[in-house]
């Protein structure tokens, strides 16, 4: 099943459907749910909800149930956005208060530690090992790509551009990490090995991306660090 924030006017929340279409049920129904990522068991998604006093929080829901859930620790919300799945059922997460960066935690939001300290973390993607992960950050200057281990250590910058890269997505294998950038003076999609070496353009994507979905306010969209890309099987 594909998990996706559907930002159709009667249909808004996260929702699921098959690659082929069918199956499509609405998992949240609260305007500003976003980015959803499953669990290694593919039976609970994790998303970010913002509410009214703009601070997201991160939820989880089972599949094909209505009944979402914010997470707690120490009998307060769990803040923050981009929740991404580990095979052995942990989460990583930017974290948003009180401290800034890429976090682990527990299913239940429990066993938190901060990994890196950083501004502004967007699309992590879990290596299909679980033992690195690669996300999107600006803590150089521009949108560059990073990659991590899951302890904390052996951070590395996989790209070093002018131009800007993010959206990292891990090939199946392991090997590859495809990307968007804008490093040929338009979007296109990248691959490089999983070391960064070798980027190359696949193809192009006419177009920007943004402004938000016409009729939306800017509130609900927050640029392109809250997307994802996914390399099937």
């Amino acid at each position: 099943l594909l998990a996706f924030r559907d930002w159709r006017s009667d249909q808004r929340g996260v929702a699921v459907m098959a690659l082929d279409g069918s199956g499509y049920a609405r998992q949240s129904t609260f305007l500003e749910d976003a980015a959803p990522a499953w669990t290694a068991a593919g039976d609970i998604l994790f998303f970010s909800r913002r509410e009214v006093d703009r601070q997201p929080r991160i939820y989880r829901v089972a599949l094909h149930s209505s009944g979402d859930a914010a997470l707690e620790r120490d009998r307060q919300p769990v803040f923050g956005v981009m929740p991404a799945g580990l095979p052995d059922g942990r989460i990583l997460y930017f974290a948003t208060h009180p401290e800034t960066g890429l976090a682990i935690m527990n299913g239940d939001g429990g066993g938190y530690q901060l990994l890196l300290p950083d501004e502004e973390i967007g699309a992590i993607a879990p290596a299909p090992d679980g033992r690195s992960a690669a996300f999107m950050s600006r803590r150089q200057g521009n949108w560059e790509i990073y990659r991590i281990n899951i302890d904390g250590s052996g951070l590395q910058r996989l790209t070093n551009h002018a131009g800007h890269d993010g959206l990292p997505a891990w090939s199946p294998d392991g090997r590859s990490i495809a990307f968007l950038s804008d490093r040929s003076g338009q979007w296109g999609l990248w691959a490089m090995n999983a070391d960064g070496r070798s980027p190359r353009q696949l193809f192009p994507l006419p177009g920007s991306l943004g402004p938000p979905p016409a009729g939306e306010p800017e509130f609900v969209w927050r640029g392109w660090w809250e997307e994802h890309l996914v390399w099937l099987p």
